[in-house]
């Protein structure tokens, strides 16, 4: 096994995951050890070699230059090491069981639809561990290749323009490469100057309201933090809890609000009387509004504030044809208004 090619479609790291690389890593080595105590020693060495690629420091996997040898010693290790791995085991136990259970069901895809957010997921990618791995290989920018020096970049970029984040990289140690950058111009450092010249201005502009972001410079910051240094302290909360997601049930209850409404022909604003037929009342009209375009629902024009509706004006004609000529206009008027 170990001198052949093989050919496995393995994939030790997921993104997508809540976990950050040492809980990942570790995942791999118990899937390795899975794989080992079920006979399935193919799996197990394109799991190896796999995860060598996307771990290749400490050699925990072994060396880039691994021969076959080192790889049976790694994996007789693994094999014999006590991992606690009865989830992992259960876990793929069950999908190979679900699979040979129902052969007539690999016939028909299941298909699961959840919302993606992007930025969201970026986000995980804002942390101070990234700025700090960036910041390190700053210190050899001039001897970087020029895709090192893009990578960081275009990294530093998505946290600071795509996450709006540039709070983030406010910290002493990255403004001094700054200023080396600055300082020693050459053509082929252009992107790493924009860069530059762009996070110190963003913090130049922070400064201006907030006098303590001099000191933020000594810390590293998390997201909440990066928030908070731009839009205020204590803000961060209050921006998030204003997002409330909809759930698909509510979705449904939205749809069959807008179907009733048309079909009764309610005199009412439909948004208005959306809002006081649904269940969650803490739902916002713009909330309401926005989430009835993202499911292709008509959304009545909002009117000109102060213009009158036809109905309105037909009241108002039908007031002054009842009043008394002898009426006076302020009693006209306070009638209109009850």
């Amino acid at each position: 096994t170990l001198t052949s090619n093989i050919e496995c479609d393995v994939v030790p790291f997921d993104a997508t995951l809540e976990l950050d690389m040492d809980q990942q890593k570790l995942e791999a080595i118990k899937k390795i050890q899975f794989h080992l105590k079920n006979g399935d020693n193919n799996q197990a060495v394109a799991m190896l070699r796999a995860s060598r690629e996307v771990w290749p420091e400490n050699d925990t996997f072994g060396t880039n230059s691994a021969d076959t040898a080192e790889e049976l010693e790694i994996l007789k290790d693994i094999f014999l090491a006590d991992l606690g791995n009865d989830n992992i085991a259960a876990a793929l136990t069950e999908e190979h069981a679900d699979g040979s259970d129902d052969e007539e069901e690999d016939h028909y895809p299941q298909i699961l639809e959840r919302n993606f957010e992007v930025i969201d997921f970026l986000k995980r990618f804002s942390s101070p561990k990234v700025v700090r791995i960036c910041n390190t290989l700053l210190s050899t920018y001039d001897t970087n290749s020029e895709t090192t020096n893009h990578c960081i970049v275009r990294m530093l970029h998505r946290i600071a323009w795509e996450c709006k984040l540039p709070a983030m990289l406010f910290q002493a140690s990255l403004f001094i490469k700054f200023r080396n950058i600055l300082s020693n111009y050459e053509p082929k450092h252009k992107e790493l100057a924009k860069l530059a010249v762009y996070i110190l201005r963003k913090f130049t502009e922070v400064a201006a309201t907030n006098k303590t972001v001099f000191v933020e410079l000594l810390f590293p910051k998390h997201v909440k933090d990066a928030c908070e240094i731009v839009d205020g302290y204590g803000s961060y909360q209050d921006s998030k809890n204003k997002r409330i997601a909809w759930e698909e049930h509510e979705e449904e209850e939205l749809r069959r609000l807008d179907e009733e409404y048309s079909r009764t022909n309610v005199k009412e604003n439909k948004v208005d009387w959306i809002l006081d037929n649904i269940i969650n009342k803490d739902r916002s009209r713009t909330g309401v509004i926005k989430k009835m375009k993202e499911l292709g629902l008509e959304v009545p024009q909002s009117k000109p504030k102060g213009l009158w509706e036809e109905a309105e004006e037909e009241e108002l004609k039908k007031l002054h044809e009842e009043a008394d000529k002898d009426l006076p206009d302020k009693l006209l008027v306070s009638w209109i208004h009850e």
